[in-house]
């Protein structure tokens, strides 16, 4: 691949610690670049060795030249590892070793490249993930600004789940959820919630309107949003189901991966400003830590 190949070809970024939830990372980032005929790039963030030598800049240059050497060798320790876990030649995929924080490097690099997918991965077993996700795989996934996938191994059970408030940025989760389940020969399980619409009628109910008229506007909403995806799914020639419910948002789609067994749960993020991180933290944010699968944040792009 010459170098305007390389300009023009998307990249996906995987991050590894070269810890053993960072080696299905990267397996997960090599087949989604193999599906898409992307280039592979595999990011590794060192502790930065260089200290603030000011008064001795004789031990700063030492320490410069011990940073490189150091960084030098594990690019090595990724390269091999990379090769070992995906099968791939060493000009088929890119190494990056850069020091200083996890989180910051990995978003870095990302822009840099102009990252169409960045991998991570997800140290412990579901239930007691959230232990350890915080630090670095739940912070790329807040800031990155294009999709991040959580990678958690999974069987190839061919259920997709993917969750729907009807917003455009839920719209965008949907795009990203039709198209692996097509690449993945999958089916798809539409979860989305009407928690709030109910909350609204409810209230009517205070105010005076009958109990008859509150549950049909329920059942009338809930009838209308489930013909609508189950027109989404037709159109697409998707095979799979729509659930709608009026449960919490997140306990909505937790259940239907945990149902369907599904191998991958998609849902969706809008840019990466303040109230994007809110709204990623109170559903997004719950189900990347406990879902007993890899999760793909979907986020449209910057306009």
């Amino acid at each position: 691949m010459n170098v305007d190949d390389r300009m023009t070809t998307p990249i996906v970024l995987a991050a590894t610690d070269l810890r053993e939830a960072s080696d299905e990372a990267i397996r997960q980032a090599h087949e989604w670049a193999r599906q898409r005929n992307a280039r592979l790039a595999v990011c590794h963030i060192v502790p930065r060795l260089v200290g603030s030598e000011l008064l001795f800049p004789q031990v700063l240059q030492r320490q410069a030249i011990d940073q490189a050497t150091f960084e030098a060798r594990m690019a090595e320790v990724v390269r091999r590892r990379t090769e070992a876990l995906t099968g791939r030649s060493p000009d088929e995929f890119d190494v990056v070793v850069d020091s200083g924080a996890a989180d910051s490097g990995i978003l870095r690099h990302a822009s840099e490249v102009g990252a169409a997918l960045v991998a991570v991965g997800s140290h412990g077993e579901a239930g007691v993930t959230h232990i350890f996700l915080g630090d670095v795989a739940a912070r790329v996934a807040r800031d990155a600004r294009c999709p991040v996938l959580v990678a958690r191994p999974h069987a190839a059970t061919r259920w997709i789940v993917v969750g729907t408030d009807l917003s455009k940025a839920a719209d965008w989760a949907l795009r990203f959820a039709i198209e692996e389940a097509r690449l993945r020969n999958a089916r798809l399980a539409v979860a989305t919630s009407i928690e709030r619409y109910l909350r609204q009628v409810s209230w009517m109910a205070e105010f005076g309107a009958v109990g008859n008229f509150v549950e049909g506007e329920y059942q009338e909403e809930r009838t209308k949003i489930e013909r609508q995806l189950c027109q989404t799914l037709q159109r697409e020639h998707i095979d799979g189901h729509v659930e709608v419910t009026d449960a919490g948002p997140a306990a909505v789609i937790m259940e239907a991966a945990s149902r369907f067994d599904a191998e991958l749960v998609v849902v969706g993020a809008v840019g990466a400003g303040w109230l994007e991180r809110v709204r990623l933290g109170r559903v997004a944010e719950k189900i990347i830590r406990h879902a007993p699968c890899s999760v793909l944040v979907a986020r449209a792009p910057a306009t």
